[in-house]
């Protein structure tokens, strides 16, 4: 396999990004999340609870992917980043559906964008299943 396709370059990618991205962006910005998400008319006192502690729990699903990537290898390292990646996909799926019925925006077309990280992630993990090490 080439490297691009190593679990610890996808792990890494993933961590650098979540926690930049979904985490601080998330925690700077929960305000306008909420907003966003409910629509200035909806937000709630607690509504902004909720989107700042999206940004904590984005920020250590992000330590978890740099623990797997740096405190991992081979095989086992494979087998958890195609865990952790299928984890991350199944909860944004679901967070997605189950808040677009309830009438939260859930960022339209930007949710491409993680769940195409995520993607790769798992994928990363599944090419390189039986390796050594």
């Amino acid at each position: 396999m080439t490297n691009m396709s190593s679990p610890t370059i996808w792990l890494i990618s993933y961590a650098v990004l979540n926690f930049l991205a979904a985490g601080v962006g998330q925690l700077l910005g929960a305000e306008g999340f909420a907003d966003q998400a409910w629509g200035n008319e909806n937000v709630l006192g607690h509504d902004v609870y909720y989107e700042t502690s999206y940004g904590f729990l984005f920020i250590g699903m992000s330590v978890i992917a740099a623990g797997l990537a740096f405190l991992t290898s081979g095989a086992q390292q494979a087998r958890m980043t195609a865990l952790f990646g299928a984890t991350m996909l199944s909860i944004v799926a679901s967070m997605a559906i189950y808040s677009n019925a309830e009438g939260y925006s859930f960022g339209g077309l930007m949710i491409l964008i993680p769940i195409t990280l995520m993607s790769g992630v798992t994928l990363s993990g599944i090419l390189h299943w039986k390796d050594k090490g």
